[in-house]
């Protein structure tokens, strides 16, 4: 195993997201006591906080093998209907990124999901074949891409949140304990903060103050001001978590005096519209630094009041 997979095995060891571990426990004991399938789960919310991970924690407490695709690249209709009548053994597949799929390679999950069974088009016909007993686990960035008959026919549906400083610095202590890391509490809580109410971001940090501990031969316990000093003098992560970038997307959004769409402010800015909608954007409106409107999005007063204050803030 990769030492730097920090990914807990087991749902009880999963941290965070308790709205939704009860729920599924109850449907993994369920689906183990009746030797049947897990019913499809459906998993939305912002990147990195844990989507990924859950999928591979069904797939082992199942003690299924997990098939994972992403959806821009799962091929055509007949190339996913393969890879579904090929499976072999019960199996978990994984979908990343599941609007991706494209409308006609998603209608040929409907009686996947729906009945279990595959609709195969040969050059003789349509045919109903059985398949080995299958769950699919889709997860999405972007829920309201996908239609709404596709979406009823996931049984288990969670939308994922941000996570508590609380949260983050339990993850964080757990992941330090496997880096070999001594970080005090007030330094842990310095690095929560700064974690964007995201796990990736938390284990990520932890992996760079990892790496200036070894670089400049630190052994001793990492308190706060080392924290703070790592993520803001080498990395220029300040305060809320916030990154180059987006205090850049910030400084360009406050230039304008009216509401302003994301194709201008990404071309301004110089970056991919799809970079600011899903890596920069989720969290400065859960952070209230911006805020959307009838036409576009706007800076708020705390977002002026942080971009202002910057260098009190650090």
């Amino acid at each position: 195993m990769n030492k730097d997979d920090l990914r807990p095995t087991r749902l009880d060891d999963y941290i965070g997201q308790n709205h939704i571990k009860e729920p599924l426990n109850a449907a993994l004991e369920s689906a183990l006591a009746r030797d049947a399938p897990l019913p499809h789960v459906l998993l939305s919310g912002p990147p990195g906080l844990g989507k990924t991970t859950l999928s591979m924690i069904l797939a082992w407490e199942m003690n299924w093998p997990m098939v994972d695709i992403i959806g821009s690249t799962a091929g055509t209709p007949k190339e996913l209907s393969q890879r579904i009548l090929f499976l072999r053994e019960p199996s978990l597949l994984f979908i990343d990124e599941i609007h991706a799929l494209r409308r006609p390679v998603q209608e040929v999950l409907y009686p996947v999901l729906e009945d279990g069974r595959l609709l195969y088009k040969s050059m003789s016909g349509s045919r109903s074949v059985d398949i080995q007993p299958l769950t699919i686990v889709g997860a999405t960035t972007h829920l309201g891409l996908l239609a709404q008959p596709f979406i009823d026919r996931f049984l288990l549906q969670f939308q994922l949140v941000f996570y508590k400083v609380e949260e983050l610095m339990e993850l964080g202590h757990s992941s330090a304990t496997k880096l070999g890391l001594t970080i005090s509490e007030d330094g842990m809580e310095a690095l929560a903060k700064r974690s964007r109410g995201t796990p990736r971001y938390t284990n990520n940090y932890l992996k760079w103050l990892r790496d200036f501990a070894i670089y400049q031969e630190k052994s001793k316990t990492m308190d706060a001001d080392y924290v703070k000093h790592i993520l803001w003098d080498k990395l220029k992560v300040d305060s809320l978590g916030l990154t180059p970038l987006d205090r850049s997307y910030l400084r360009h959004l406050a230039e304008y005096t009216s509401p302003v769409g994301l194709e201008p402010l990404a071309a301004r800015m110089r970056q991919q519209e799809v970079t600011l909608e899903n890596t920069v954007e989720p969290f400065l409106l859960y952070a209230r630094l911006i805020e959307r409107v009838r036409n576009g999005r706007q800076i708020t007063e705390l977002g002026r009041y942080h971009i202002k204050h910057l260098r009190s803030r650090k």
